[in-house]
Order: structure tokens, then sequence, then C-alpha cells
């Protein structure tokens, strides 16, 4: 058992790259529930989308997974959109230049993976936050982020992807070009009597 969180976002502008972008995703998704492992996964849309697109439409698409009998947590990566990992050592940023699906004839994807250990803390966004102020001359500040993890307790996931999003908001002075996703996973072992589940969007 376990959990999957696909972030997929069609390259450049326009209906169509969305449409694109929600296509892979709901592919992706419905190819880990039959029990494909990421890696395959990313592989698949990969040469779905070269094959149907011809090479001309581009994909970034990150998977974030865990697994609850493995206890671990594991991310496969094709986008320029880093991943942070916060951990008891520190803060990580896997930031390999990565190449989007569908464009080039092979692609290789960066992978992770670690133990579920408490106090892990694993995050990333989409191109709209890694992009967000570049039309006013400004960026976002990788250096930022880490030092937001750097201080934050995996129960504050949510704070550090309402940070995220609001530092990206300022940067496009709230008028964002594209759509921003921020995805933050934190791993705890508080729990509450309560069997509250909330979901963001």
């Amino acid at each position: 058992g376990g959990i999957s969180i696909i972030l997929a976002e069609g390259v450049g502008n326009g209906r169509s790259n969305q449409d694109v972008g929600q296509l892979v995703a709901i592919k992706a998704a419905l190819m880990i529930s039959e029990g494909v492992r990421d890696t395959s996964v990313s592989h698949a849309m990969h040469d779905y989308l070269h094959a149907e697109k011809d090479g001309k439409t581009a994909v970034m698409l990150t998977i974030i997974s865990i697994d609850t009998e493995e206890q671990t947590i594991f991310f496969v990566r094709n986008s320029v959109c880093p991943v942070f990992v916060r951990h008891e050592f520190g803060v990580d940023s896997h930031d390999e230049a990565g190449v989007p699906l569908g464009i080039q004839k092979t692609v290789k994807s960066s992978r992770f993976q670690n133990p579920l250990n408490e106090g892990l803390v694993i995050a990333t966004f989409s191109d709209g936050i890694m992009q967000a102020g570049r039309k006013q001359g400004r960026k976002m500040e990788m250096e930022n982020i880490e030092r937001l993890l750097e201080k934050c307790r995996p129960e504050e996931v949510q704070h550090i992807a309402d940070e995220m999003l609001s530092r990206a908001l300022v940067l496009d002075a709230y008028q964002p070009n594209d759509h921003m996703t921020a995805v933050c996973i934190g791993v705890s072992d508080s729990h509450s009597d309560y069997k509250i589940q909330r979901r963001s969007v």
C-alpha cells in the first residue's frame, strides 16, 4: 500500500499544452493504480508522447511515491523544477538538468529513494513557481526554499506549500503568468484521534 503524487505540466502556453499535461497525469495515475512502477510509467509516457505528438510536445513529469510496506519514499523526475529533500543532515536539492518527456527519442529520468524516516520533508513545484518574477526581472531564489525547509517541521507542510505559493505570487505582482502548483510531503510520528482528511486544490 501507499500513495503517489503526480505533477505533470505541458511545456509552453496555451490550452492544448495544459490538456496534454492533464492527459499524462491521468494515464500515469491509471498505470500506477495497476501496479506499474514509477520509472516504467515515466518511460511509457515518454514513448506515448513521442509517438502520438511526433516529438513536438513536451511534458514535465515528477512522480513521488510512498511505499508503506517497504517504508520507502521514491521519486522520478523529468522536469526543470528541482525536488528538495530535507533529512537529518540538512537539505539536498535534486536539480540535475531534467529533460522533459516527449521531445528526444530517448530520455533518462532523475531518480531518488530514501527510507521513510521520521523528519523527512520533500517539496517540489511546477514551472509557474520556478519562473515566477522573470518578466519583472526577478526570480525565485532556491536558497530561500532550502532555508524554509530547514526551519519547518514535517507537520508544517501546509505552511511550506503556502509560503512557496505566496512568494511566487509576490514575484509575479499577483498576476501569475502560468499555473502554480506546490507539493510538500512530511514524515512525522504525530497522530490525531480524529480521522480527518484534508485535500487542497
